[in-house]
């Protein structure tokens, strides 16, 4: 029986031979080395691609730059990349700055396990690049037939590891996640639990606090008031929906 994160790569995968050319110079999807289930769930845009990071997860690799990024193609794409894809997101998530105010949020002041997943799979750190990745017009905020496919996939995922509460963590991913799910919002944009503060999203058969935020780390990251004010938001509708 697959895992959860296994599910979600073999699925990735069969939509990025389905849409890309075996020789396509794009990268690979984000890999997933384990998805838990049941537990406070933070959602992204997409995943970075950072080569110097790359290279010191990777053991300090001997690869060059251009290295890394020819070997992360989908052209390359076989079994020892996808071993090496699995063990960089371990390892990302192990040790990567980004993921350490997630911890801090879910296990020191929920006392709960936590998960991560992107919205997109399409590796690129420029936000911009990501836009016209996704988008079939921008102007309009079209996504297009691949970026869909993606998103049908993600909702799948996150029935899937049916968490205890959700944090969009990027102001696009905000936008496009409740655009996408806006069914499952608020009661069709009735809150839920206005009295309370906080807006829910049905997952499954249960209504459950969702946040959508900025980001928490990096350049365009909460600044430190906002987070902790975030911290205390969250907490304080854990308390009510669980305790």
């Amino acid at each position: 029986m697959y895992s959860i994160a296994e599910y979600c790569n073999n699925s990735i995968l069969n939509i990025w031979r389905h849409y890309l050319d075996e020789n396509s110079t794009e990268l690979i999807p984000l890999l997933y080395n384990c998805i838990k289930s049941n537990c406070i769930l933070f959602v992204g845009l997409n995943p970075s691609f950072n080569v110097k990071a790359i290279k010191n997860r990777l053991n300090k690799t001997d690869l060059e730059d251009d290295d890394i990024k020819n070997f992360f193609q989908w052209k390359n794409y076989n079994k020892n990349v996808y071993n090496k894809a699995i063990e960089d997101n371990k390892e990302a998530v192990k040790n990567y700055n980004y993921y350490r105010k997630l911890e801090i949020i879910a296990h020191e002041d929920l006392k709960e396990y936590w998960t991560h997943i992107d919205l997109f799979y399409n590796r690129e750190t420029n936000q911009n690049n990501i836009k016209h990745k996704i988008y079939s017009n921008i102007k309009n905020d079209l996504l297009n037939q691949f970026a869909n496919k993606q998103i049908e996939l993600t909702w799948h995922i996150i029935k899937m590891i049916d968490p205890k509460l959700v944090v969009v963590q990027n102001v696009l991913a905000s936008k496009i996640f409740k655009e996408s799910f806006k069914q499952n919002i608020n009661n069709y944009e009735k809150i839920v639990n206005s009295e309370e503060g906080y807006e829910t999203i049905k997952i499954n058969d249960a209504f459950i606090p969702i946040f959508f935020s900025g980001m928490l780390s990096g350049q365009r990251a909460l600044d430190n008031f906002s987070y902790f004010r975030l911290r205390w938001h969250i907490k304080r509708s854990y308390n009510i929906h669980y305790r």
